[in-house]
């Protein structure tokens, strides 16, 4: 693990400031390019608009690491000199630019997001060495609550980086290959990485779930579910009906349905709630239905969300 590229000011100023930056980076995608004149202007505006990124990420941080990955994370589109070339039409050329302008956007949103949870990023006190003497259990819950947070559905994130830059240290980067293997083998994680590449992470439902269940204050009342059959069978059908008209509807998640309508009424409003919530699980870890459908299904029959997809 190379040395923690540390602020060099205060975190809010480094907050304040990408957050204006990324919202600068939007503007020049959102203007109205059609001529030549126009692309030329936008073309400036662009390279003013990285070289500030670049030279802030230069002053505020103690190394030139965040600099030289933004420098590097995609090729630039303005080429000075080289060989001449039958030149493109210039709405591809305005699309080849917006789409490099939008990767470095998100590369700030995706960074920021990320120091938004590192403690020692933000200059907030670390006890290293209360964090030396955490189990391995502990280690792995700190990093699945980080990735709760993180999570938007389908970047993956620095475990090694989450771990540094809150104080904790490992031993190898085979020790942390280990850890996400073993939250990956527990269903908790996606993973990405290997021997010779950094180790990332995604949370995943059964992941969320064992969050909510085992490191978050937080209990679940079912007593919201309808005490009438006949409601209970209009709201299936509402359901099926509405999932069918966006497409969402599938013959496996029909078929739950029904056998949770079958078996209302021979279960416990509590009982018959968890089964709803399992067999949505099952579903979303096979990725039958997704976490929008999730919710939905859940919140529409109990009454209130699950934490995990608050």
């Amino acid at each position: 693990m190379q040395p923690l590229s540390i602020p060099k000011i205060p975190f809010d100023e480094i907050r304040f400031a990408i957050t204006g930056l990324i919202a600068d980076g939007d503007d020049i995608n959102a203007a109205s390019i059609k001529t030549e004149d126009e692309f030329a202007q936008s073309v400036e505006r662009r390279k003013g608009w990285e070289e500030r990124v670049s030279g802030f990420l230069e002053r505020s941080f103690s190394t030139h690491q965040y600099q030289m990955e933004f420098e590097q994370c995609d090729r630039p589109f303005f080429v000075p000199g080289g060989p001449s070339r039958p030149q493109q039409p210039i709405f591809q050329r305005v699309q080849t630019a917006k789409q490099r302008t939008n990767g470095l956007i998100q590369w700030l949103r995706f960074n920021l997001a990320i120091w938004e949870q590192c403690e020692l990023i933000k200059g907030q006190p670390v006890d290293t060495a209360a964090r030396a003497r955490f189990t391995m259990q502990q280690k792995l819950n700190f990093l699945l609550e980080k990735l709760v947070v993180l999570d938007d559905g389908s970047s993956y994130y620095p475990l090694g980086y989450l771990l540094h830059a809150n104080g904790f240290l490992f031993k190898s980067d085979v020790q942390l290959r280990e850890m996400a293997g073993l939250l990956e083998d527990n269903g908790h994680v996606e993973r990405m990485g290997g021997i010779g590449e950094e180790v990332s992470a995604r949370i995943t439902v059964s992941g969320q779930l064992y969050v909510e269940e085992h490191l978050s204050p937080y209990k679940e009342d079912y007593s919201g579910i309808s005490d009438d059959r006949k409601v209970i069978n209009e709201m299936i059908n509402q359901v099926k009906e509405k999932l069918s008209a966006v497409g969402a509807g599938q013959e496996v998640l029909f078929d739950e349905l029904e056998d949770l309508r079958a078996l209302y009424g021979k279960l416990s409003k509590k009982n018959w709630g968890e089964l709803l919530k399992g067999k949505l699980v099952d579903l979303a870890l096979d990725r039958v239905i997704s976490k929008e459908t999730f919710g939905f299904i859940f919140t529409f029959f109990t009454g209130h969300e699950l934490k995990l997809l608050s």
